[in-house]
C-alpha cells in the first residue's frame, strides 16, 4: 500500500519541475545497492533520438560523406525526416565531391546525382556499364587515364617506333591525334587534366592544350633532363642527374617562360616560406653519391629515397627521406618510373620495376599502401592498383599456358577498402 500510495503521489504533481525535484530528492535517498539496482533498470530502458532527422543539411552531409557516394540513397527509407535531408542537392554533391571533382555537376536535379552516384557504385563494385578496347601494336606501350581520356603512343607497323600521340575521350567518344613536325619518336609521354606532351630523341619537347588542340614547344639546354619528365595542370617539369649537380627545369604553357635551378649533390636543408608554388624532387642515394648511372654492387636490400620541396626559384623549403628495406637501390632507376594519381586529396603511386610505393603529398612522406601491403611495409607488388579505397590487381590468365605473350595479363576488381578484413581472413580467395 506504501508503495501504490508512493506512486500516486508522484503521478499527481502538478509540473514537470516538482516531478524532476522529487527524483532527485528521491535518487538522494538511495543506498549503495539500491543505486546498482536503479542502474540494472535504467540499462534495460532504450532512449531513442533521431539525430540525422533533427540535423541541418550541412551537418547532414558532413556525416555522409564518410558512408560512401552510394549511402544517401540507401537511407532515405528510414524515415521522412532522412527522406528529406538526404535528397538535398548539399549532401548529394558533398557525397559525390571527393570522386569528381571538378566534374561534379552543377545541377541541383536529384537524377543526375542519383545517375553520377550509381556509375561510382558500379566502379567500387566491378561492374562497369559498358567497356571498350584498343588495341596496341606494342603491348608494352604506356597508356596514361587522366579525368576522361586515355592517352597512348601509337607504334608504327613499319619501323615499330612510336611517333603519334593517340587521345581518346571516354564521355564524347571521340579520337584525335598529335604528332611532332618533323614525325619525331616518342621517348617520354606525359598528361594532365589539361596538356598533354612528349620528350623527344634530341632535346626538344611538344605539349598541346586538350581543348584548343594549340601546340607549343620548348627546348631544354640538355636532353639528359628528360631523364624524368612530369606534368600537372598547366605546367610541365623535368630533371636530370648532370656532372655537378641536380638541373630542375619547370616550363608554364600559357605563358612559355621557363624557370630552373640546380640542386648540389650535398645540398643543405634551408629555411623558407612554405606559401607559394614548389615542386618536390625525388632521388635515391646513388644520386646523393653521383652514381646515377652506375649499377649499385652493394648487396644490401635497402634503399634510401630523398624527398626535397624546392620553390621555383631553387629555395628548398623542406626535405626528408625514407629507408625501404628489401628494396635494392638498382630497383629504384628505371625509365618507367611514374607518378599516378591514386585520390583526390594528393596521393600518388609510383611503379619502382615489380614493386609500388604511395606518396601522400600534403603529408609529404610515403605511406602504407593498403591493403597490398603487410602492416608496416611501406611497398606492396606492382601489380597492385587503387583508386581511393576500390583495389584492382592484375595477373596472368593462365599460367599453364604457351607463353606469356599470348596470355596476357587480367585485370581483377579485389574489391573496396571495406572488405580488408575478409581478404586477410581469406588470401587465397579473389
Amino acid at each position: 500500500m506504501e508503495t501504490n500510495a508512493l506512486v500516486a503521489a508522484f503521478r499527481n504533481l502538478p509540473t514537470l519541475d516538482s516531478r524532476q525535484v522529487a527524483l532527485s530528492t528521491l535518487v538522494n535517498e538511495l543506498t549503495s545497492d539500491e543505486w546498482r539496482k536503479l542502474g540494472k533498470v535504467i540499462t534495460a530502458r532504450s532512449f531513442q533520438f533521431d539525430i540525422i532527422g533533427n540535423l541541418p543539411v550541412e551537418l547532414v552531409a558532413q556525416v555522409f560523406v564518410y558512408l560512401g557516394p552510394s549511402a544517401p540513397y540507401r537511407w532515405q527509407s528510414v524515415s521522412r525526416g532522412w527522406q528529406r535531408a538526404l535528397r538535398s542537392p548539399h549532401v548529394l554533391k558533398k557525397c559525390l565531391r571527393p570522386w569528381l571533382e571538378k566534374a561534379a555537376p552543377q545541377t541541383n536535379e536529384y537524377g543526375i546525382h542519383a545517375l553520377k552516384a550509381k556509375h561510382i557504385q558500379a566502379f567500387r563494385r566491378g561492374e562497369p556499364n559498358q567497356g571498350f578496347t584498343v588495341k596496341l601494336h606494342d603491348p608494352h606501350s604506356y597508356v596514361i587515364l587522366v579525368e576522361d581520356r586515355l592517352v597512348w603512343a601509337s607504334e608504327s607497323r613499319t619501323d615499330y617506333t612510336a611517333r603519334l600521340v593517340c587521345v581518346f575521350n571516354i564521355q564524347t567518344w571521340s579520337l584525335h591525334t598529335f604528332r611532332g613536325d618533323a614525325r619525331e619518336k616518342i621517348h617520354r609521354l606525359v598528361a594532365s587534366d589539361e596538356l598533354v606532351g612528349f620528350a623527344t630523341g634530341s632535346n626538344l619537347f611538344y605539349a598541346w592544350d586538350f581543348e584548343t588542340r594549340t601546340k607549343r614547344t620548348f627546348m631544354v639546354p640538355n636532353a639528359t633532363l628528360f631523364q624524368n619528365v612530369t606534368c600537372r595542370e598547366r605546367t610541365i617539369a623535368c630533371a636530370g642527374c648532370l656532372e655537378k649537380h641536380v638541373f630542375v627545369y619547370i616550363w608554364d604553357f600559357d605563358s612559355q617562360l621557363a624557370k630552373y635551378f640546380t640542386i648540389a649533390y650535398d645540398s643543405p636543408l634551408l629555411v623558407y616560406p612554405t606559401h607559394g608554388r614548389r615542386i618536390t624532387v625525388f632521388a635515391d642515394q646513388r644520386c646523393s653519391a653521383h652514381n646515377s648511372h652506375g649499377a649499385d654492387k652493394s648487396i644490401n636490400m635497402s634503399t634510401t629515397i630523398r624527398h626535397s620541396q624546392f620553390t621555383y626559384g631553387g629555395d628548398l623549403i623542406s626535405g626528408s627521406e625514407t629507408v625501404l628495406e628489401g628494396l635494392s637501390a638498382t630497383r629504384f632507376y628505371s625509365q618507367n618510373n611514374r607518378f599516378t594519381p591514386i585520390s583526390r586529396s594528393g596521393k600518388f603511386r609510383i611503379a619502382v620495376l615489380h614493386m609500388c610505393l604511395q606518396f601522400d603529398e600534403k603529408l609529404n612522406r610515403f605511406t602504407e599502401p593498403q591493403p597490398f601491403s603487410h602492416p608496416g611495409q611501406l611497398w606492396a607488388m606492382a601489380s597492385s592498383f587503387w583508386w581511393e579505397d576500390v583495389f584492382l590487381e592484375t595477373f596472368n590468365a593462365d599460367l599453364n599456358g604457351p607463353s606469356r605473350s599470348s596470355n596476357p595479363p587480367a585485370l581483377v576488381h579485389v574489391g573496396t577498402g571495406y572488405v580488408q578484413t575478409v581478404l586477410e581472413a581469406y588470401p587465397g580467395h579473389v
